[in-house]
């Protein structure tokens, strides 16, 4: 009796692992087109991937708290700095609870790019739950048809955005 309840507790609990496993594993993103519409926190404008269709667009997936974020939005303002008027576009998925909190941080650090965000949630956003984001930073790069190109362009995002560039 005690064998049957134990091999029914490790079946169960290999189960659960098994879905929890599945469900939160990332599965290959890129490939797909990346649609997206919303009101940008910062300016109030509705923002749609679909009006970049044709631009290459920078989707970064942060929170103000997490200090690599801090450090890639510093990287991603030089970015889009260097190659906005050249066709890129760049699009902030904020994790942050509070919108005022996207907006004062976006505001101090020069952060001109649109911004999404969700009061009061986090990592469960819809955007992070159906791309299967749940760590920050996460980089995004979309091609110009708005398929993700890379979803894991965080080291190498300069040189993809060159690459892209290129293919005209």
């Amino acid at each position: 009796m005690i064998i049957n309840k134990k091999i029914t507790l490790i079946l169960i609990s290999c189960i659960i692992l098994y879905f929890l496993f599945v469900q939160l594993s990332p599965e290959d993103r890129t490939g797909k087109p990346f649609l997206l519409t919303f009101e940008d926190v910062l300016s109030g404008a509705t923002i749609s991937t679909e009006d970049y269709l044709g631009k290459i667009v920078v989707v970064v997936f942060w929170f103000s708290e997490c200090p690599p974020c801090r450090d890639e939005i510093i990287i991603i303002n030089e970015l889009y700095s260097k190659y906005h008027d050249e066709g890129v576009e760049f699009i902030g998925i904020n994790f942050d609870s509070d919108i005022q909190q996207v907006i004062d941080y976006c505001t101090e650090n020069n952060v001109l790019w649109p911004q999404y965000s969700e009061e009061g949630r986090q990592f469960d956003t819809t955007v992070a739950l159906d791309w299967n984001v749940d760590s920050t930073p996460t980089v995004f790069i979309l091609d110009r048809n708005g398929i993700i190109y890379s979803d894991n362009a965080r080291y190498n995002l300069e040189e993809i955005i060159l690459e892209l560039l290129r293919e005209e």
